[in-house]
């Protein structure tokens, strides 16, 4: 009797176990790793001055997952996914961070994401200080960053904007093979123009 009870504490602790780690494993199948955006000042001559990340550690970006499930599973968003209606300076005026800089020309907008959480495509809006909307939508073509093995690099086509600050947010889309939306997420940041050259030591002055 005594052995009968063992094997099935041990049974009923293999099972909890096997729960929670599947339990964990759904959790981070649901999670998507935040992007880094880089900015690189391709007129800058030091390696060490040129680019400046722009991410939620650093506090001068709120990265949120709207919405992101399971890309063959049976719950969709339902919303619309055509044009980034996200009200920026509402969202961010109440929010400590820090501006990030754009070199005033012959820079490079790079973002990145794990090869397993691709986004089909990017919806952007930038809202100017007097108040014009700019909104773009891109297809994200991959292009393999050197020195990672599962992360992929690509380059954000951001229209011009007028004024020296200005709201940024790239919405990004996930879609599965029936072009049915399972995650999207956003990435908002404020952006301040800056002379070409040495954008890090810009950002430190």
């Amino acid at each position: 009797m005594e052995v009968i009870k063992i094997k099935l504490v041990r049974y009923l602790i293999l099972l909890c176990i096997s729960a929670t780690t599947l339990f964990l494993l759904t959790a981070c199948q649901k999670e998507i790793k935040e992007p880094i955006i880089i900015i690189d000042d391709a007129t800058s001559q030091k390696e060490n001055l040129r680019r400046i990340e722009l991410k939620n550690k650093n506090n001068n970006a709120i990265f949120n997952q709207v919405f992101f499930e399971s890309k063959d599973g049976k719950t969709f968003y339902d919303k619309q996914i055509d044009v980034n209606d996200i009200r920026i300076k509402q969202n961010i005026s109440n929010k400590k961070i820090q501006p990030g800089v754009l070199p005033e020309q012959n820079y490079i907008f790079l973002s990145g994401f794990s090869n397993k959480n691709k986004p089909n495509y990017l919806l952007g809006r930038i809202e100017q200080e007097d108040g014009k909307v700019i909104q773009w939508k891109q297809e994200i073509k991959y292009m393999k960053k050197n020195g990672t093995k599962d992360v992929y690099q690509y380059e954000i086509q951001m229209p011009k904007f007028e004024g020296k600050q200005a709201y940024i947010s790239f919405r990004y889309i996930w879609l599965n093979t029936n072009n049915k939306c399972y995650g999207v997420a956003d990435q908002l940041f404020t952006l301040q123009k800056i002379k070409s050259g040495n954008i890090l030591e810009d950002v430190q002055q």
